[in-house]
């Protein structure tokens, strides 16, 4: 299994037009995938250091990291410099199963979504024609 971990971009800091371009590649990402692909979205933190008052601070903040996985490789398919080869993924570790959704061992909501099919062309922004299934690992 090959594992690779996505470049997160704010869309909303890109002008229009970067954003549209942004995710027509994605788009064309999914348009090219031949086998099936996981993709992953972990909640996470860094470790951001900062000038103040003539020396360093370090502080946590939140961010999001985004992985995908696949059983064939996918460097041609991926833009270069918008991932990394991953070593592991963060596992989660699950307290209470819920109908809808699982809360893991920092209290935090877990779920998780299989796509099944995707209709036609993808639109730019959410892929309304997205069929979307709950399933849990």
């Amino acid at each position: 299994m090959y594992t690779y971990e996505l470049r997160s971009v704010n869309l909303r800091n890109l002008p229009e037009k970067d954003a549209a371009a942004v995710l027509g590649r994605f788009a064309l990402l999914l348009d090219s995938l031949t086998d099936p692909v996981s993709f992953l979205m972990v909640s996470d933190s860094k470790v951001v250091l900062t000038l103040g008052e003539g020396s360093f601070l370090r502080y946590s903040t939140p961010c999001k990291r985004f992985f995908v996985t696949s059983p064939v490789k996918l460097d041609s398919l991926l833009e270069r410099g918008s991932y990394t080869l991953a070593e592991s993924i963060p596992v989660l570790k699950i307290k209470k199963f819920e109908p809808t959704y699982s809360i893991d061992e920092e209290s935090g909501i877990v779920r998780a979504y299989s796509v099944t099919r995707l209709g036609g062309r993808i639109q730019s922004g959410v892929p309304e024609r997205c069929l979307l299934s709950s399933s849990f690992c």
